[in-house]
């Protein structure tokens, strides 16, 4: 029997799944009736969720959530993420994380926290309200990309 996951990652990590099928489907509105439903009657409490996505489902400003390199389910971009935490990259490193920034028009390696933030960031937030919210009348502004340190 297959199963249907609208979230990965790990636990306490969990972000919504990257999947047109699934946006298409309208399971994470049910999903959403379901968690609302949950919340209103005092039902079982929700466990796994990344406090990132947390506080954006509860109407937070998406810019202020606090995304850890966990947050990523895509272990291919955390891994290249978390060469950025270390002091000296080789030229080899140093063009695998340029491109990964190229690809979402973000800056060259120069500030090396700030990028890590900010990928980071692109990454789990960003990357969840475009394909969460692409689909909603009012596009929010936060789906540009807009960040400075």
């Amino acid at each position: 029997m297959g199963r249907t996951l609208l979230f990965e990652g790990e636990p306490d990590h969990l972000v919504p799944a990257a999947s047109e099928a699934l946006i298409e489907s309208n399971l994470f509105r049910v999903a959403g009736r379901m968690l609302g439903h949950t919340f209103l009657h005092d039902g079982p409490h929700v466990t796994g969720l990344s406090p990132a996505v947390i506080h954006v489902l509860f109407n937070g400003d998406p810019e202020m959530a606090t995304v850890v390199t966990e947050d990523c389910p895509d272990l291919h971009i955390r891994s290249i993420i978390e060469l950025l935490e270390h002091e000296d990259l080789t030229p080899e490193q140093k063009d695998t994380v340029s491109d990964l920034s190229m690809s979402w028009d973000l800056p060259e390696l120069t500030q090396v926290q700030c990028l890590l933030k900010t990928l980071t960031h692109c990454a789990v937030v960003d990357f969840f309200f475009f394909h969460l919210l692409k689909s909603n009348c009012s596009a929010p502004s936060v789906l540009t990309v807009q960040h400075s340190c």
